[in-house]
């Protein structure tokens, strides 16, 4: 029986923002953050016309798994939410410009005042060595008095959620062990909430029209080659045991600037000095 994970991008999407479902993607931010949470909405609801010109192209060998959606809420509150399952250098870096960037957005879209933005980001890996628990909570904190900085709201400036998939630590929240198990395995239990069973239904890879079957396995594709491309980059870079082999391998991949500084962690002028020598 054909099956692909809910953490594939179209899956996700789907199961998430697709109109009418909003109530899964309530749920799934509210087990998550442990907040309560009024009229949750996806600020881009997933249609398979809007996917496919999305998705029209995209260079098969620059295709990462980062499944973004973004969301506001009743209370004012923004959310941002990416499925990232490989690592590379600087990502929580590149998380809290994400959130920086939606911060000043809902300043310059008119608001009297700053919106909260909120984080949730589902790995494979634990982002931080040293905290590789199943939900980690990172807020804006006063070290002196150990108490979180809020707004005149009560609510938080901002808040990041790392949902570790790959960690095999307990967590006593048996809501979000099932969303954990869900995204991880694409199984559910008989105690899922109706809101996974729903997901679940939802990506079932065979309620999937023939457009969505093709395009769901076009990104496991896509995700396979990415990083198989990755690897053998600087596995030629670790054989020839210099930087500069690195990113000789990744120019010949075509990869833009961009792309070889967040694999090397070499700065814009560090790379174009080598570029200069060759």
């Amino acid at each position: 029986m054909r099956k692909i994970l809910p953490t594939n991008d179209l899956m996700f999407k789907k199961m998430m923002t697709s109109e009418g479902k909003e109530y899964i993607l309530q749920n799934f931010i509210q087990v998550v953050t442990g907040m309560k949470l009024s009229n949750v909405k996806p600020t881009n609801p997933y249609q398979i016309q809007k996917y496919r010109e999305n998705l029209a192209g995209v260079n098969l060998e620059m295709y990462q798994t980062i499944v973004d959606i973004a969301a506001t809420t009743e209370e004012g509150i923004d959310i941002i939410i990416e499925m990232q399952l490989y690592k590379h250098r600087g990502f929580f870096e590149r998380i809290r410009y994400y959130m920086a960037s939606t911060y000043m957005d809902s300043y310059s879209a008119g608001h009297q005042t700053y919106k909260p933005v909120i984080s949730i980001v589902v790995t494979d890996f634990s982002v931080f060595k040293e905290d590789p628990e199943p939900r980690v909570e990172i807020g804006l904190v006063n070290l002196e008095k150990n108490r979180e900085v809020l707004n005149e709201k009560g609510q938080p400036f901002e808040r990041v959620y790392l949902v570790n998939l790959a960690t095999t630590l307990p967590n006593q929240d048996e809501a979000f062990n099932e969303w954990r198990n869900f995204l991880k395995n694409g199984t559910i239990t008989a105690k899922a909430s109706k809101e996974i069973q729903d997901a679940y239904a939802v990506v079932d890879f065979y309620n999937l029209d023939s457009e969505e079957m093709k395009m769901a396995e076009q990104m496991e594709k896509y995700e396979e080659v990415y990083w198989k491309t990755i690897e053998y980059a600087k596995e030629t870079a670790r054989e020839a045991g210099l930087k500069e082999g690195q990113v000789l391998a990744f120019l010949k991949m075509n990869l833009p600037i961009t792309e070889i500084i967040k694999h090397t962690g070499l700065s814009e002028e560090e790379i174009q000095k080598i570029i200069n020598t060759l």
